[in-house]
């Protein structure tokens, strides 16, 4: 997914566009949810952008004989698979002094205090923990008739807002992560991405360094990441329920829609044709996840014996043999790295080999993922390197019908 060679101006008229689209959402989804004192969280805005993008993107595509459906693009917005679940993120066409998440895309609290997004009114604030954007309560008609978005537009941006505002949390994530079998099979890949790295920090840091002699924060840093590869399990669970269950968050779309002009066409289910892009198969996914599982709940066997987490006891060696058991039905894995004998002679009291332990979980992890990589015919790297290649070659949205112009 590139955005081409374009010009200084070329490339502000789009993020003004940006702009334009994101603050129409902010002010609708506000309005429909009358939150105008307490604004908008960030994970509400993520979520209703990722939902309308999508819809947006296919009712563009596929005309629907509907010459009011005929959209230019849609500025930087982009779908994002992302380890809290899929985002309607920034990308931005024009330089900013603000961090860049895996040198793409921007904090929005950070975006909207920058000029560009700011002269629609809108602030942030942090209320209770839960940073938020309130928007104006309304934009002018003198302002709607300069946006650089059209009328037509306007109105069904808007109205795609107002159906996705409606919605629950559960709901809004099962649409915007999973409505396709490609989406979900993202919504899944970016959970082993994240896994990986998250879990591989915390054990490398394990493998260099005696838990015993490490300092509070450094204990605390490495339990962030132990909660964060948990957090990805959890939400690989999550999203194969959204994807199973996918029929009732489908009607709740279609409730939400049933007044308005959009109420044939929503929700947006369609997919790239197959030759347009590579295959991603959810079914090989959530086949190679109680492989992960089985991983990941050796890893938290050895963490127990640690001194990293609050309750620290002694591994279950019953539990490990099991999942070393599982592993062995994955018949890539080498056997000398699945042999419970060499993990019971590092397991056994006394707890001074964990840091042979910590190297052995890392071996059977890069050997597991690279067995995974064979399946999937997928790479699992590092973010930064998996979000790039997911612009560049598995975006699974159409980017080249959208009429032209900024």
């Amino acid at each position: 997914m590139t955005f081409g060679d374009l010009t200084d101006q070329e490339k502000l008229l789009l993020e003004q566009r940006t702009s334009a689209f994101f603050n129409l959402a902010g002010v609708r989804a506000q309005e429909v949810l009358g939150a105008s004192d307490t604004g908008l969280s960030t994970k509400k805005i993520y979520k209703i952008l990722a939902n309308a993008i999508q819809d947006w993107t296919w009712l563009s595509f596929r005309g629907h004989d509907r010459k009011e459906f005929k959209f230019r693009g849609i500025g930087g917005l982009t779908w994002i698979p992302h380890r809290f679940g899929a985002l309607g993120l920034v990308r931005p066409h024009i330089q900013y002094t603000v961090t860049f998440h895996y040198g793409l895309f921007p904090n929005i609290i950070d975006l909207v205090a920058a000029d560009e997004y700011a002269k629609y009114g809108c602030v942030s604030k942090e209320e209770s923990g839960t940073r938020r954007i309130v928007f104006p309560s309304y934009l002018t008609y003198e302002v709607l008739r300069k946006l650089p978005v059209e009328g037509n537009e306007q109105h069904f941006w808007s109205k795609l807002v107002e159906v996705y505002a409606r919605l629950d949390g559960d709901s809004l994530d099962a649409m915007a992560s999973c409505r396709t079998r490609t989406t979900a099979a993202h919504s899944l890949w970016i959970q082993f991405v994240h896994w990986k790295r998250e879990m591989g920090i915390a054990l490398d840091r394990l493998r260099e360094d005696d838990s015993v002699l490490m300092d509070q924060k450094t204990k605390e840093s490495i339990r962030k990441k132990v909660e964060s590869a948990r957090a990805c399990m959890h939400s690989i669970t999550a999203k194969m329920g959204f994807r199973q269950n996918l029929g009732q968050y489908v009607e709740r779309v279609k409730s939400a829609a049933a007044n308005t002009e959009l109420s044939n066409y929503l929700p947006c289910l369609d997919e790239l044709d197959p030759p347009k892009t590579p295959i991603l198969d959810f079914d090989k996914f959530v086949r190679l996840y109680p492989y992960l599982a089985a991983m990941s709940e050796i890893c938290e066997e050895y963490l127990k014996q640690t001194d990293i987490l609050p309750a620290t006891t002694s591994a279950d060696l019953g539990v490990i043999e099991q999942r070393l058991r599982e592993l062995g039905r994955f018949g890539s894995i080498k056997r000398t790295l699945i042999d419970p004998r060499r993990w019971f002679t590092l397991l056994r009291p006394p707890k001074d080999k964990n840091k042979e332990i910590a190297r052995l979980c890392l071996e059977l992890i890069t050997e597991l993922f690279r067995a995974f990589e064979q399946e999937l015919i997928l790479p699992i790297a590092r973010p930064t390197e998996h979000y790039s290649d997911f612009l560049a070659r598995h975006y699974p949205l159409p980017v080249d019908h959208f009429l032209p112009g900024f």
